[in-house]
């Protein structure tokens, strides 16, 4: 995955605070002096620095570019802003991605991930996630549909299909990194009738296709079909 500009934002600040921090501890006669010339963010990230914790920096940071959620199920997941996307931090994708913001494979395998994979499992937010489709209960109001590129195709009761980003209205949408991602939105959700019912993650269908995901285009074919025989 490229590095967007927060992120790089992100390394960068890392790596400065990094810095000054090791430069306050060979010169303590400049402490004083060092700090002046920081912005208010800056002294703020030293002062968690000074504490002797990098990984609370990084976890600061990291707020900057996503955020951290735990399932009911057990997954523990970063929501990452640039895509859109949901990435399970025991992944080795994730594991690289935390790699390239630090420059730091020892810290990050041996410490950094560990922890953040324990603060997640217990203090992180709870969400629900789904794989294909979902729907907010029995009265329908909103529905919405995996593109599986970061987006979703989304209508409210009586409106028109709309493609926004995954995460919009907290609904959150996981692709299994097994499957080969299509970016683009399937032409059969960009409008058409109203559609009176729609699979959800709760629903025997999503679950099934949850333990087993369908390539993307199978996904989209199934999909179809079922909203088709929705339609009133």
């Amino acid at each position: 995955m490229g590095m967007s500009t927060s992120e790089t934002t992100l390394r960068d600040t890392f790596k400065k605070i990094q810095k000054i921090s090791k430069q306050c501890d060979r010169h303590p006669a400049e402490l004083e002096k060092i700090r002046k010339k920081l912005k208010p963010h800056e002294k703020t990230l030293l002062a968690i620095l000074d504490k002797g914790n990098a990984f609370a920096l990084l976890q600061s940071l990291l707020s900057s570019v996503g955020a951290l959620y735990r399932t009911t199920t057990g997954d523990l997941l970063f929501f990452r802003e640039a895509d859109h996307k949901l990435y399970d931090l025991e992944e080795k994708s994730f594991e690289r991605y935390l790699v390239n913001l630090t420059d730091s494979v020892s810290a990050v395998c041996n410490e950094w991930l560990p922890r953040l994979q324990a603060w997640v499992r217990f203090d992180a937010p709870e969400v629900a996630t789904h794989f294909l489709a979902y729907n907010d209960g029995s009265d329908l109001d909103t529905l919405a549909v995996n593109s599986f590129d970061g987006y979703m195709m989304r209508r409210k009761r009586g409106g028109r299909w709309k493609r926004v980003p995954n995460g919009t209205d907290g609904i959150l949408f996981l692709t299994p990194p097994r499957s080969s991602l299509h970016h683009g939105s399937p032409t059969w959700l960009t409008e058409g009738p109203g559609v009176t019912s729609l699979g959800c993650a709760r629903s025997p269908i999503s679950r099934t296709m949850a333990r087993c995901p369908l390539p993307i285009s199978d996904s989209y074919s199934v999909c179809g079909s079922f909203i088709c025989l929705c339609r009133p």
